[in-house]
């Protein structure tokens, strides 16, 4: 039987003044928190350290109310990824 090795993720919080980026992997059940990022700087950054981790992936977290609706951050959020086009 042949395992793969682990994959390394960045998880990336996004705001309006700062992006929060963490790397975790695909065996951990923590996200270790890397770094702070100003939000003008976000993307360049997020290839630079994606390729620095050979990151499989980067996951975006998406807020919602308790409820589960969307909020004024989650559309600046979606807005953003699509924007961003990190790839």
């Amino acid at each position: 039987m042949r395992h793969n090795a682990p994959e390394e993720f960045l998880g990336v919080d996004v705001g309006s003044a700062r992006v929060g980026v963490a790397r975790g992997s695909s065996s951990a059940r923590l996200a270790e928190p890397l770094k702070t990022v100003d939000a003008k700087m976000a993307v360049p950054e997020l290839k630079t350290l994606a390729a620095g981790h050979q990151a499989a992936g980067i996951v975006v977290g998406l807020p919602r109310n308790l409820d589960g609706q969307d909020t004024a951050q989650t559309q600046f959020v979606r807005d953003w990824v699509g924007e961003a086009k990190v790839q």
